[in-house]
C-alpha cells in the first residue's frame, strides 16, 4: 500500500525545491563525483536526493526531521543500496558528519548557526545552500570560498515560498 505521502508545511518552514532546473543548478554546485559521499540535510519529498543519485556518489546520507517525510524517504529510495534515510535534527547530523559534501536544505532563517558548524567540520568540504548571503560573506574563514549559484524565486518552491531565495556553493581548499 505504501507510506501516504506527507505535504510540506509553510508554518514550519518547509519550502520544497521542486523546479527540475533549479534543483539541477543546486546539486551541479557541488561537482559531485563517485568518491563523493554526500550528507542531505532536510530530505523533504526526495526531489534533490533524486537528482543526487543521479551523480552515483559513494554514499548518500538523508536526514529529515519530519518522521512523515523521513518514512516517504526512506520507503521512495529503499531500493538504493547506497542511500540511508533517518529521522533527526539536521544541525546535529552536520555536526557529526563523515561525509564530504552536503546539501542543506534547512530554513535559510538557520544560515549562522548553519554556517558556524559546516566551517568547524573536519570531513564536510563542500557545500550547497540557501542562505543568508550576507551572513556567509561575513562568516567566511579563510580557505573557505563562496559563489552564487542562483536566485530562486518563491515558484520554485511547493508551496510557493513569500521570499526569494538565495542558494550559494561553499568550498574549503584542499589540503
Amino acid at each position: 500500500m505504501g507510506t501516504p505521502q506527507p505535504r510540506a508545511q509553510a508554518d514550519l518552514c518547509q519550502y520544497l525545491l521542486t523546479n527540475p532546473r533549479a534543483i539541477r543548478a543546486y546539486v551541479d554546485a557541488l561537482d559531485l563525483t563517485p568518491v563523493d559521499s554526500v550528507l542531505e540535510v532536510g530530505g523533504g519529498k526526495g526531489t534533490i536526493t533524486e537528482e543526487i543519485i543521479l551523480r552515483d556518489p559513494q554514499l548518500v546520507e538523508t536526514v529529515d526531521l519530519d518522521a512523515s517525510m523521513a518514512a516517504a524517504l526512506a520507503e521512495r529510495f529503499a531500493a538504493y543500496d547506497n542511500v540511508t534515510v533517518t529521522c533527526g535534527d539536521g544541525l546535529e547530523a552536520i555536526r557529526r558528519a563523515h561525509a564530504n559534501a552536503l546539501v542543506c536544505n534547512l530554513p535559510i532563517s538557520m544560515t549562522e548557526q548553519t554556517l558556524g558548524i559546516l566551517f568547524s567540520s573536519a570531513s564536510i568540504h563542500k557545500c550547497v545552500m540557501v542562505a543568508d548571503r550576507t551572513a556567509a560573506e561575513i562568516m567566511l574563514p579563510s580557505g573557505w570560498h563562496a559563489r552564487d549559484i542562483a536566485d530562486f524565486s518563491g515558484d520554485d518552491f511547493t508551496p510557493s515560498q513569500p521570499v526569494v531565495s538565495h542558494a550559494v556553493a561553499l568550498w574549503k581548499d584542499a589540503a
